[in-house]
């Protein structure tokens, strides 16, 4: 009897068991996505983005998931102020509707500013001969492709005109985007060198110190995950500098006629798991960087460049986050322009998505051909990010937006090394830079970012410092 009472429990076991993998193993089918909300987005512009398509199966256990990715890669189109994504399984059916509320895409916003290295020189320094305005014309989702157009004039300091244009998949099979960036850019001062590592500014008033005339063409393709890019850039750049640039620096070029030109070629693989691109507080990031100066015997100088970024953001309990990031630029070539090395503290726009503040070291700029910046911070939400509306506002599409506020504490660390031929300044060079402090993140209209931080360094001054984007990316 007790033998049959223990046959009868393991065939009991056995089917329960069996009986529930089963039923975890059993696939859902997605038989419709429906799209509410995109009037003047396209379709395959969102389902582009989307980790589920039509006729697509999956288990259950990984609906929740697919769907959150989803609508966050949705998001971060930056073309909607609300994304929500609700699902229904009918036999083995799998019926998603995603809802959206569009954004409104242009925006002719009148600019008038200082042209100062950061935001801490821009309070520091009271002399307003730096003043520029003009006109920036962003057109976002042109003809509801995701296209992006951006023109910018300006005149006062200095004159520039810049044109931006993306074009997303060009080849749609392939998810091939392309990119066209032009400049024209007329200069009378620019950062020729440091003392001490402070940007030093030298000026003309006869001429322009520097004209600055650049193409770039690029095409981005993008896989399977969107989240994962390579981009390939080719760009030709010339510089037309006036003579008294070999009197502020002699070894500011590497050239005796006051003149630059030369190709680029410039390579990025992007891996973005991160959940919002304004603000992540989940998931990691890496790039691999790589750019070439001087193609053979074509042009006037030649080096090379590489770089990996890595940021990593961890939720921990309900309330709190941890972020820890790293950035590694190498040169290699013995005539690098000045304005072509790796800086800490002034941002040359190389490279998408890497950041070059090194917290603490607000009033500094350093330069070298090797550079490293590691960063820890811990948040905490005083106001986690959700969507907020106000009834108030007479206009659908700026009613709702994301808001949250949230504490920091951080530590940086960075390393500068230099081994270019126009090696003037050793300060802060071949030494440990560490930075500390606390900080407040305010996330606001249309994915703005405030950071507000109090923050000390290994010299041991203190100081208050702006900045409008994430510092680890």
């Amino acid at each position: 009897m007790i033998r049959n009472w223990i046959l009868s429990s393991i065939l009991l076991l056995t089917y329960v068991l069996a009986h529930g993998q089963s039923q975890a193993d059993s696939l859902v089918f997605v038989r419709q996505i429906a799209l509410l909300g995109n009037d003047h987005t396209k379709p395959q512009v969102i389902l582009r983005e989307m980790t589920l398509q039509e006729g697509d199966s999956l288990s259950p256990r990984r609906l929740a998931a697919e769907i959150e990715k989803s609508r966050q890669n949705i998001f971060n189109l930056s073309l909607f102020n609300e994304v929500r994504i609700q699902s229904e399984i009918v036999a083995d059916q799998l019926y998603l509707i995603v809802e959206m509320k569009e954004r409104w895409y242009f925006f002719p916003i009148p600019n008038i500013d200082l042209e100062e290295r950061n935001t801490y020189d821009l309070l520091r320094n009271k002399n307003l001969h730096r003043l520029v305005y003009g006109l920036n014309l962003q057109w976002k989702n042109v003809t509801g492709r995701n296209e992006e157009i951006n023109f910018y004039g300006q005149l006062g300091f200095s004159q520039r005109l810049y044109v931006d244009i993306v074009r997303p998949a060009i080849i749609p099979s392939q998810f091939i985007d392309l990119l066209v960036k032009a400049r024209y850019i007329r200069e009378p001062e620019i950062i020729y060198g440091t003392t001490d590592a402070r940007a030093q500014w030298g000026e003309t008033s006869t001429e322009p110190l520097r004209r600055t005339n650049s193409l770039r063409v690029g095409l981005r393709k993008r896989f399977g995950d969107v989240r994962k890019s390579l981009l390939l850039e080719l760009g030709y750049h010339h510089f037309q500098f006036s003579d008294s640039i070999y009197s502020f620096n002699p070894t500011f070029i590497p050239t005796a006629d006051a003149q630059l030109s030369y190709p680029s070629l410039v390579l990025t693989f992007s891996n973005d798991q991160r959940d919002y691109k304004g603000f992540p507080l989940k998931g990691y990031k890496y790039q691999l960087l790589f750019r070439q100066v001087g193609l053979g015997e074509w042009g006037s100088t030649s080096f090379t460049k590489m770089g990996l970024s890595w940021a990593h953001h961890l939720p921990l309990k309900k309330r709190w986050n941890f972020a820890y990031g790293t950035h590694l630029m190498f040169s290699q070539g013995k005539n690098i322009p000045f304005f072509e090395k790796n800086f800490i503290g002034y941002r040359t726009g190389e490279f998408a998505g890497i950041s070059y503040d090194l917290r603490g070291y607000a009033p500094f700029t350093i330069d070298g051909s090797f550079l490293n910046m590691t960063k820890t911070e811990l948040k905490y939400a005083l106001f986690p990010i959700q969507q907020v509306s106000i009834r108030q506002v007479p206009f659908e599409k700026f009613k709702n937006f994301p808001l949250g506020v949230y504490l920091t504490a951080f530590t940086d660390m960075g390393y500068v090394k230099d081994n270019t031929f126009n090696n003037e300044d050793q300060f802060l060079k071949n030494q440990l830079l560490y930075g500390y402090g606390v900080g407040l993140n305010i996330i606001g209209f249309y994915d703005n970012l405030l950071r507000i931080e109090l923050a000390r360094n290994h010299l041991n001054q203190t100081g208050i410092y702006l900045y409008g984007l994430v510092s680890i990316k």
